[in-house]
């Protein structure tokens, strides 16, 4: 198997481990580049990083008053809600329903007093 008996084995001859990872991604680990990836889809907000938010799901009947001016307050204030899924369908009574998974950005109480 071996040409070379264990007495011809020289320290120089057996390489150092490899940092692969090093390597092949220049010093930036496989976390690294997944937060980025997932910033550039959007999944992370970059320049809301720290901010406090508050996740919500609803199902809401544009027909109905209440949930129509929900769905009007979520898709028209982009400072303080952020769609993450919609989903919207017709049931079997013809009544259109949306269903949105949102995102809202809650005031950082720390940040206003250090104002």
């Amino acid at each position: 198997m071996f040409s070379d008996e264990l007495s011809e084995i020289q320290a120089s001859s057996i390489r150092e481990p490899r940092d692969l990872e090093a390597e092949l991604f220049n010093k930036r680990t496989v976390k690294d580049l997944v937060t980025s990836f997932e910033r550039e889809l959007g999944l992370i907000p970059a320049n809301k990083k720290g901010k406090n938010i508050k996740r919500h799901a609803c199902t809401l009947s544009p027909s109905k008053d209440q949930d129509s001016d929900t769905l009007d307050m979520l898709l028209n204030d982009d400072a303080k809600y952020r769609v993450v899924m919609w989903k919207d369908t017709w049931t079997v009574h013809g009544e259109f329903r949306v269903f949105v998974i949102y995102e809202e950005l809650l005031d950082d109480k720390k940040g206003q007093h250090d104002k």
